[in-house]
């Protein structure tokens, strides 16, 4: 079942990989639980019609896809702010409700569960839970097993923290960071800071930084002898073109482009869109990428300066009242409406 489910946005490769996670359920890391939140309520589910579980720990899973979409939130505006804790604070109640019906003991007996009542308060006061994740530290188990090799043995752990906080700090400074000296908060020279951009080594054994990232809206286009099809003219028309040359001659098609999340975005994946679109008043939110086009250098007669930069078309969802009877989920159907969104 869980094999059988769409990756898309999800850090778990072509296809989740099931057996694995069955098999070492004891020892999964955090990105593997993320992606068991967020698909747990779906690919379990027949699992209930089939009299394999109970609805009521089901309903244990639901609330955790829940509460880790709100929890691993990447960015939240200032505007945000408030209703991101309330609905962080709801989720986490939801929660907590699901777990008391299913298994009470647990509630008493796990102490995370006591830990996870303090979140809201842990994000308004540092910063978004998906940033005090402690699991980056994991990849660290080197570092920290050297520092305790290179001691005297008689204070160990004293010894290890001190070579782990002499290293943040040195990680802090020669990254940018502001210290206060005098009364005046300083930071890195120029040159310290072009040396540790320039030195992949260096700016790796602090982890600093890792591969750099692609800019939003940045496209990933095939070989001009190999070009990819392009739509049909039809939906061409329906976003407002006006010429009647071939496709081929006017556009070329991408195969991803990439999102302001930084995700690679390719055809036939969901976005949610916060930009106006460039022909209409307004759209849903939430939209299915239809083709990544960018204009060739024929000049475009057509009004509309749309066509002349690299442009998505897609095609609207529209959410329903009601939620799914089952899954009790929002359900989102497509509208037959054409948008188009400039990336350049």
């Amino acid at each position: 079942m869980f094999e059988s489910l769409s990756t898309s946005g999800l850090p778990a490769g072509k296809k989740i990989n099931a057996p694995y996670l069955l098999r070492f359920h004891g020892s999964l890391v955090g990105r593997e639980f993320r992606v068991l939140m967020q698909t747990g309520a779906i690919g379990l589910r027949p699992l209930v019609g089939r009299g394999e579980m109970s609805e009521e720990l089901w309903e244990v899973w639901r609330a955790l896809g829940d509460l880790g979409a709100v929890a691993f939130a990447s960015s939240v505006s200032a505007e945000q702010e408030k209703a991101y804790l309330k609905r962080l604070d709801a989720v986490i109640q939801h929660a907590y409700l699901a777990m008391a019906k299913f298994r009470p003991s647990q509630l008493i007996n796990g102490s995370k569960w006591h830990q996870l009542a303090h979140a809201p308060d842990d994000a308004q006061d540092f910063s978004l839970l998906s940033l005090l994740s402690t699991e980056k530290f994991e990849k660290f188990n080197a570092v920290f097993r050297g520092a305790a090799i290179h001691t005297n043995k008689l204070a160990g752990s004293r010894d290890v923290a001190t070579t782990l906080n002499r290293q943040g700090v040195m990680s802090h400074l020669i990254s940018g960071g502001f210290f206060k000296s005098k009364g005046e908060y300083r930071q890195a020279g120029a040159g310290v800071l072009k040396f540790m951009k320039s030195s992949s080594l260096f700016s790796k054994m602090y982890g600093i930084e890792g591969a750099p990232k692609a800019k939003p809206g940045t496209c990933s286009y095939p070989a001009e002898k190999d070009p990819l099809p392009l739509p049909a003219s039809a939906i061409f028309v329906a976003v407002g073109l006006q010429d009647h040359r071939p496709l081929s001659q006017l556009f070329r098609r991408a195969h991803n482009f990439t999102a302001s999340s930084n995700d690679k975005v390719t055809d036939g994946e969901f976005v949610h869109v916060k930009a106006k679109c460039t022909h209409r008043a307004s759209s849903p939110c939430l939209h299915q990428v239809i083709a990544i086009i960018k204009p060739t250098s024929t000049p475009l007669p057509s009004p509309s300066t749309i066509f002349r930069e690299t442009f998505l078309i897609t095609k609207a969802f529209k959410r329903e009242k009601a939620l799914h009877p089952d899954y009790k989920m929002a359900v989102y159907e497509p509208t037959s409406k054409y948008f188009t969104f400039a990336l350049s």
